[in-house]
């Protein structure tokens, strides 16, 4: 009875909704009546399966047909990619997703060159038709080992015209540490038996390792918090354990 028209795309897990309606927007989902060639309205297409889908990283087999529609031929699939990653450019071939970055001095100066950034900002592509990947290169970078706010610009191997730009914030710390959402940098703290004396509270640790947390999703400041420390006031090395 029905012609279908529908594509397959990858989408951010923060951006997933879960709903019928965003499946039927991002799958661009068309039907048309085969006797008289006329498009079915919009209004009268429907989701049959989700598939589960939801905001967690996978594959999604999304089911889409006409209501009331009850031959099986009239049921078409695609495949619904939730990916992580901070920014998103679907172009005509290729879909390509990357991740901004925090990174320390040291970390910038032990890179052998910048196409390590490639791995290090998860940039990925995938080609539209069937979401096999594809390779992403470096077009450009603004990065430098000084502390700062940095762009990186991807693109597609095979196709250049689909990019997206990263930011890389660098901080000057010992330590750093990368979560999913957030990136932790402090720095390691030598002092004298008195200094440690005259601290009344260990949180005071916090502002003394001069711990930063950052969200990388758009690179905001988050609160950190001591989870723990073995730290006494006597001449010694100790741990202090810090989260968001």
């Amino acid at each position: 009875e029905y012609i279908f028209d529908i594509s397959n795309y990858v989408i951010l897990k923060d951006d997933v909704k879960g709903t019928d309606a965003e499946i039927l927007k991002n799958t661009e989902a068309k039907a048309w009546y085969v006797k008289s060639g006329l498009q079915v309205d919009s209004s009268q297409l429907e989701v049959r399966s989700n598939g589960g889908y939801k905001a967690e990283v996978g594959d999604y087999t999304v089911k889409v047909s006409v209501k009331g529609a009850t031959n099986e031929k009239d049921v078409v699939s695609a495949t619904a990619k939730v990916v992580n990653g901070h920014v998103i450019e679907e172009g005509n071939e290729y879909t390509l997703v990357a991740s901004n970055l925090v990174m320390s001095v040291d970390e910038v100066n032990a890179l052998a060159n910048n196409d390590e950034l490639i791995g290090l900002s998860k940039a990925q592509a995938w080609k539209v038709t069937d979401l096999s990947a594809a390779d992403v290169k470096l077009d450009s970078t603004t990065l430098e080992a000084k502390v700062g706010t940095y762009e990186a610009v991807f693109s597609v191997k095979d196709e250049s015209a689909t990019k997206v730009t990263t930011k890389i914030q660098v901080i000057d710390k010992d330590i750093i540490e990368r979560g999913d959402n957030y990136t932790i940098g402090a720095n390691n703290i030598v002092m004298t038996v008195d200094e440690a004396k005259a601290i009344a509270d260990n949180k005071e640790l916090i502002t003394l390792s001069d711990a930063q947390a950052i969200k990388q999703k758009d690179m905001s400041a988050g609160k950190v918090n001591l989870d723990s420390t073995t730290f006494k006031a006597e001449a010694g090395t100790y741990e202090a354990v810090l989260s968001v």
